[in-house]
């Protein structure tokens, strides 16, 4: 039978795995990972020792993890001590995450077409901009739909 620390492993290695698949670097999935199996919030030196990361690593990764993951940062009262938890509800995090990206998407479709009207009837090299920037147009609308139809679903 597995130890609890064994089973906690498997899981995290998992999930970098997942993080791998992304083409990200695995330290955001460890350390959200030390703060998920937290049964209390955690500090840095908590998540130093339990990554086996610096503290310095640690806090240059938490704003990914913040964003990402669903992480709070709080100070508890009368102490200096940073803390985190994890909320512990993934739709809620993937909610966001998806009207962020919806976001992200919508700006980026909005700067494409000022640049297109900024470039139509422009000179020679001007077109040659506004024919890729079509593309890439062409392409975020794609992706913009297969979004809206995939989050349309019940």
């Amino acid at each position: 039978m597995e130890t609890v620390e064994e089973v906690q492993e498997e899981i995290t290695e998992e999930a970098v795995r997942l993080w791998h698949y992304f083409g990200q670097d695995e330290t955001p999935a460890r350390i959200y990972m030390a703060i998920f199996f937290a049964d209390e919030p955690i500090g840095l030196k908590e998540i130093s020792e339990k990554t086996g990361y610096s503290m310095s690593l640690i806090s240059t990764h938490m704003d990914v993890v913040e964003r990402l993951y669903d992480v709070r940062r709080f100070k508890k009262a009368g102490s200096k001590k940073i803390f985190f938890t994890c909320i512990h509800n993934a739709q809620e995090t993937m909610e966001k995450r998806m009207r962020e990206l919806d976001r992200t998407l919508e700006n980026m479709l909005a700067s494409i077409e000022k640049a297109e009207k900024q470039l139509d009837g422009k000179d020679p090299a001007a077109q040659s901009t506004l024919r890729h920037i079509k593309k890439l147009k062409n392409d975020y609308e794609c992706f913009r739909k297969a979004f809206k139809k995939h989050n349309a679903r019940p």
